[in-house]
């Protein structure tokens, strides 16, 4: 609901009854909204001290086997002393459109 309502139309072969179709349709919606692991990065420079929540990055970190995952920024602690923390939000990689 913070970044408004869109439309999203599911096409699916031999579905012939209406639990079928909701249920997949749950299925659709819980994977694009939520993120399946969210991870926090202390920020080591200029640009990731810059971030804004709701801005993407891809992410590489070899300790997490990472290579280019696309990551959305959820949310930005700064102040107390310490660097910024920037927490990302990383989408299921096996959807089509993460």
């Amino acid at each position: 609901s913070r970044h408004g309502l869109r439309k999203e139309e599911i096409k699916a072969l031999n579905t012939w009854d209406d639990d079928t179709a909701l249920a997949l349709a749950t299925d659709v919606i819980i994977a694009r909204a939520l993120p399946v692991v969210g991870v926090t990065y202390l920020a080591a420079n200029d640009s990731l001290e810059r971030a804004a929540v709701g801005d993407v990055y891809t992410l590489t970190d070899s300790e997490m086997g990472w290579d280019g995952r696309i990551a959305i920024v959820l949310e930005v602690a700064v102040g107390g002393g310490e660097p910024t923390a920037i927490t990302f939000g990383l989408p299921d990689p096996t959807l089509r459109n993460p």
